[in-house]
């Protein structure tokens, strides 16, 4: 003998394996697309964003919605507006108080 070992693979246990560890990924995959939300929309790389913006005192009645339903383009996706309104005034949720002063994206 030179000193190799031969290795003979149980190729039933090899493709048990392979088979429960793609099972486990698929399972893993799933789990974690319920806390992980990628979404994409072909849409999004046309958009350049706002170059101007309104400064407004929120009246009484007011509300993001209402807001983004105003100053919005028709036909404009008004979830993309609100959210548009949200992360440039760094609002945690959607509520807003009359007097406040938000700047909202001329779209």
């Amino acid at each position: 003998m030179n000193g190799t070992k031969r290795v003979q693979i149980n190729t039933g246990r090899f493709l048990g394996t392979v088979i429960l560890l793609g099972m486990l990924l698929a399972m893993t995959a799933f789990i974690l697309s319920d806390f992980i939300h990628i979404s994409f929309d072909w849409t999004d790389l046309r958009e350049t964003g706002p170059t101007e913006y309104a400064i407004i005192k929120v009246a009484e009645g007011d509300s993001v919605w209402s807001l983004a339903r105003n100053f919005s383009d028709p036909g404009r996706d008004l979830r993309k507006s609100v959210d548009l309104i949200c992360e440039v005034n760094s609002l945690e949720g959607y509520v807003i108080h009359p007097g406040d002063e938000l700047l909202i994206p001329m779209q």
